[in-house]
């Protein structure tokens, strides 16, 4: 569902106050037959962009990232550290931080597998570094979605990545209630807050 990744977007774009938003995303890197059976983690890192200018309802913006998700995972198997190197030659674009393309992450997993005779799930630990300044991790768990913020500490504090939590759930909530408001109009603030 795009509901988060957009989300995750129209906070960016509302708290840096930029219209356009580039943000990582991790796919399996298993769409090709020939890589379905082997072991080990083939993932790439894809960029997705979105455009919040015009004023877009959070409706459009929903249409917007599903449709470049799609053509995103559509060239999922071209890997991004190349894409750098034809789109910028020689300047350094590191897979740690999205090189060139985007400094924050949206991460999303289903870690639940049912294979009929076996059932896997996976085994959460605790991650000591943020693989890039920002990102938000969404975990599908049975009928729930878990979610965190990792940051680096080098540039964000806690309480700013706190704020950036209670502002995504705002923002979220009322975008859910109402999908034909503009991004730029759906309150990141609860009433408390604002008062303050």
């Amino acid at each position: 569902s795009p509901v988060l990744p957009a989300g995750w977007q129209a906070l960016l774009s509302r708290t840096a106050n930029q219209t356009e938003v580039v943000v990582g995303t991790a796919v399996s890197g298993r769409s090709r037959p020939e890589f379905r059976g082997l072991v080990g983690c083939l993932f790439n890192t894809v960029p997705l962009r979105a455009d919040l200018g015009g004023e877009p309802a959070f409706r459009g913006l929903l249409r917007q990232v599903r449709g470049r998700l799609a053509a995103a995972l559509a060239h999922q198997d071209f890997p991004s550290h190349q894409l750098a190197e034809r789109l910028q030659p020689g300047r350094p674009g590191g897979v740690t931080g999205g090189g060139p393309f985007f400094q924050v992450h949206f991460l999303y997993q289903k870690p639940h597998l049912d294979l009929g005779h076996l059932v896997l799930d996976a085994l959460f630990l605790e991650q000591e570094a943020a693989r890039s300044p920002l990102e938000l991790e969404v975990f599908e768990a049975g009928d729930a979605v878990c979610a965190w913020l990792r940051y680096s500490t080098a540039r964000f504090d806690a309480a700013t990545v706190e704020r950036m939590a209670r502002h995504l759930t705002r923002l979220l909530t009322e975008a859910v209630r109402d999908s034909e408001t503009p991004v730029s109009d759906l309150p990141l603030l609860e009433p408390a807050e604002r008062a303050l």
